[in-house]
């Protein structure tokens, strides 16, 4: 039976990555490991941390991890983990557009599937505060949801089965931020259903150079044939699922 949850308050248990996997497992997490690059002893924050699932992959690297959310919750099951296999991660309860941390004190800042819950002032709000905290040449890294599945080519806006299904609230065109229903599914077939931003490339790209950083790489995650585990996750393959973007502060 599929259980479905909605929002992220309460949802730690959903999170809870030692357990069935989400496609953003699968496709981009992996790949934002590659992004951070040769991390051993760097400081590095995971912002939206939830669970603390990509914060121990980090710490595996070798770096001296922190990692913040809003969500007591999650940050509750990222330190049950922590203590069931110490790692040295620090958790800490705020917001990330508002942390607790002194200004420069980060090598690197991580945000893996977060960005996207914010709307245009929260985004800017977010990389004012990334680039306050962190070092001279530090970059921020950030995953999110690529633009072309908000579109109406996009087989979560188009197929009976997929990895996510996203429903338009506003009903605006591409270039026009907005709200959208997404429906996303484990590969056991576990359903968590939420409100996320759709924002056009540009404003994403504007907004960074804006707030002061240089794009330093660019990559988009497609979803390929293998990646379909799940009968949950449909059939379809080919088209981009993900973009990933590492800047650095100037």
């Amino acid at each position: 039976m599929i259980e479905e949850k909605t929002q992220y308050s309460g949802g730690g248990a959903y999170w809870d990555k030692r357990k069935s996997p989400v496609m953003g497992d699968m496709r981009q997490r992996p790949e934002l490991l590659k992004l951070l690059g040769d991390i051993k002893g760097k400081k590095a924050l995971e912002g939206g941390c939830g669970t603390g699932f990509f914060s121990r992959k980090i710490s595996a690297l070798g770096a001296e991890v922190y990692g913040c959310d809003i969500e007591q919750d999650m940050l509750d099951t990222a330190k049950e983990v922590e203590k069931e296999n110490p790692q040295g991660i620090k958790y800490d309860l705020c917001d990330i557009k508002k942390t607790v941390y002194q200004d420069g004190f980060f090598d690197k800042v991580v945000s893996v599937g977060v960005l996207f819950h914010l709307d245009r002032n929260e985004w800017q709000e977010y990389l004012k505060e990334s680039y306050r905290i962190l070092k001279s040449g530090g970059e921020l890294i950030i995953s999110i949801e690529h633009p072309f599945i908000f579109t109406k080519f996009s087989p979560t806006r188009n197929s009976k089965k997929c990895w996510a299904v996203h429903t338009s609230i506003e009903d605006k065109n591409y270039d026009q931020s907005q709200l959208f229903e997404e429906k996303y599914y484990k590969a056991d077939g576990d359903l968590y259903t939420t409100n996320l931003w759709h924002h056009p490339l540009e404003f994403t790209v504007n907004a960074l150079v804006e707030a002061g950083f240089c794009i330093e790489e660019v990559k988009e995650i497609v979803i390929e044939k293998e990646d379909l585990i799940s009968e949950f996750w449909g059939t379809d393959y080919g088209y981009p699922a993900f973009i990933q973007l590492r800047v650095s502060k100037k």
